[in-house]
């Protein structure tokens, strides 16, 4: 009989003694197991330093913690709102003039996202937002670079023409004649992402018409009249270049150019999509993005897995996250569901997003947002209690073609009846360009960059890195210590159980000796009965330990949106079980030792 089945043999002879201990090692791993993982989960969840965004904006009463748990996580309470403005500063696309000494956020900012909360559906985050969280019109940028690189290096040459003495080309017609497909394929695309997912829309250019005054065009000049206006001007210099008039020609492709770059920077205005990790972007599963200026709605993939919503279903917003029993808001206000977005294992599936300008539409944000101005020109404000006629819509549903003339004919386009310059956001998402523009840009707003406004910004990866720090990671370290201790009582408990069954064999151990086994041998033995309990208890407690694992990874998913992969060993696992292994072998020892000194002929004397 080899030592193996030596060994066996004697674990089935003390079988409840056995499994007892060996559940002590199992419970002890188990527990440490579990902490391990619940400690790397919190560190990717809480301590993660890698966001597609690295500045976040919010209103300045708040702590850092609770703007980032709120933006990232949606998690608490919004700390307060920011006016609109700040935002609009934020995406602002044109660049200082030379000698402008003030900050340049064109410089530093890449893409900037407001966001909106404050509503629910069971449970779940309602974000208002614009479609460019989703959306990206980097295409549209390109084909306008290299159709203006050409018209602009074709304008110089014509330029050239004008000196005394110079000769007329004959083919500028046909040069400029040649670049009318890329602008009508610039023209297309606008027309495009028009209707179908963002009307992009140009800051106010007092110089522009029409009026963003007139009554007629609701959020200012939409860019699709520049378009037009550069094709206007093309069609004016081929004209002039046909006729050789230089001057002329010059004119119109300048101002063309300039139309173009009315284009280029509202596009800019609208450049997405928001990246929430390096390189990841929000997909749709199903469906496509919300349009900006209608009742609709992009859904995460655990809210369509856990409500039932799909593509064309509607739901309410409730206001605010009711307890139990609370009497929920509801508002009448319905979206439909035109989107799902691919599993992105983040917060961000347990989230509803709708567009920014429907969020104004109801009738509580409304009276919050009234009440706010008020204190702003300091004024003292309260909200009224809700009447009957709170419920009436705060809003007119328009004709797509009263907004932009290329959007159809259909009473389906929202205008909210909150006046734009009291609108409201409860945070901006910032990518900056890169390097430290992202601190200067932190800087300059923590030291009164924006006036008149109290603000802050903050490094989300900074902010929960500290958090995790300072109030995860210490507190797993006091978990696992604990676990440590109670696998060394575990290993108490191996020790005492071989120690009592040595005892009650010692006339067994007396025949082995006589038969020939030796005392390193009798040692070996004892000490590989220590060593496989706490090997098999230690493996069967890794298992438990990652089933207790799947358990808070789905529970968290649930309430957070986010989990973590709970089928991952990690090296500290297994260095924890080779510990507990050694740890066994050393209990075994003392018992061990004790059969090694075991007197044979004593022994063999029958009872």
């Amino acid at each position: 009989m080899n030592l193996f089945q030596l060994v066996f043999k004697q674990m089935r002879q003390r079988a409840l003694g056995t499994w007892l201990t060996l559940l002590s090692v199992l419970l002890g791993v188990a527990l440490a197991v579990a902490i391990l993982l619940m400690r790397g989960a919190g560190s990717a969840l809480f301590g993660q330093t890698e966001y597609g965004y690295d500045v976040l904006i919010g209103v300045g009463q708040g702590s850092p913690l609770q703007l980032t748990i709120n933006t990232v996580y949606h998690i608490d309470k919004s700390p307060g709102n920011v006016p609109y403005w700040v935002y609009e500063t934020m995406n602002a696309q044109y660049r200082n003039k030379p000698g402008d000494t003030n900050f340049n956020y064109n410089r530093h900012v890449r893409t900037a996202i407001p966001i909106a909360v404050g509503d629910t559906y069971k449970g779940r985050a309602i974000v208002g937002t614009p479609p460019k969280m989703f959306v990206s019109v980097a295409g549209l940028r390109d084909q306008i670079e290299a159709l203006v690189d050409k018209q602009r290096e074709l304008m110089n040459t014509v330029r050239e023409a004008q000196a005394p003495g110079a000769t007329w080309n004959e083919q500028f017609a046909g040069s400029q004649s040649a670049l009318k497909p890329q602008l009508q394929a610039v023209r297309a695309e606008v027309k495009r992402i028009t209707q179908e997912s963002t009307p992009l829309l140009e800051a106010f250019d007092p110089l522009a018409t029409p009026n963003p005054d007139d009554a007629k065009w609701r959020y200012g000049k939409p860019v699709t009249f520049q378009a037009d206006a550069a094709l206007i001007e093309f069609d004016a210099a081929l004209a002039a270049l046909a006729a050789k008039d230089a001057k002329a020609a010059v004119e119109h492709q300048g101002a063309m150019l300039k139309a173009l770059d009315a284009v280029y920077k509202a596009a800019g205005a609208e450049a997405g999509p928001l990246e929430y990790q390096p390189d990841a972007n929000y997909e749709m599963a199903e469906g496509r993005v919300f349009h900006a200026w209608k009742f609709e709605a992009v859904i995460g993939s655990e809210v369509a897995q856990s409500t039932g919503l799909k593509i064309g279903s509607k739901f309410q917003a409730t206001h605010g996250n009711p307890g139990p029993k609370e009497q929920p808001d509801i508002h009448p206000e319905r979206w439909e569901v035109v989107g799902i977005m691919k599993p992105t294992h983040t917060a961000a599936d347990r989230c509803l997003y709708i567009p920014l300008v429907t969020f104004y539409t109801i009738a509580e944000h409304e009276q919050g947002e009234d009440a706010i101005a008020k204190v702003r020109q300091g004024q003292t404000a309260t909200v009224a209690p809700k009447k009957d006629d709170d419920d009436v819509p705060k809003y007119k549903l328009l004709y797509g073609d009263e907004l932009d003339p290329d959007l159809p004919h259909k009473q389906e386009y929202v205008f909210p009846d909150t006046p734009k310059n009291e609108w409201e956001i409860s945070a901006i998402m910032i990518k900056s360009r890169g390097g430290v523009t992202g601190g200067e840009l932190s800087y300059q707003i923590k030291n009164g960059g924006l006036p008149g406004v109290n603000i802050q910004a903050v490094n989300p990866a900074e902010v929960m890195r500290e958090f995790f720090n300072t109030f995860f990671k210490g507190s797993t370290t006091v978990l696992l210590v604990i676990a440590l201790l109670v696998s060394i009582v575990a290993a108490i408990g191996i020790l005492v159980s071989i120690y009592n069954s040595v005892s009650a064999r010692n006339r067994e151990i007396a025949i082995l000796r006589a038969l020939g086994a030796t005392r390193a041998r009798i040692l070996t033995l004892i000490c590989v009965e220590a060593g496989l309990i706490g090997l098999f208890g230690g493996l069967i407690g890794v298992v438990v330990g990652h089933l207790f694992g799947a358990v808070a990874s789905s529970y968290m998913r649930a309430s957070l949106g986010q989990g973590f992969n709970w089928l991952v060993v990690d090296v500290a696992e297994l260095l924890y079980l080779a510990l507990v292994v050694a740890i066994a072998l050393a209990a075994g020892l003392v018992p061990a030792l004790k059969a090694y000194r075991t007197p044979v002929a004593t022994n063999l004397v029958a009872a």
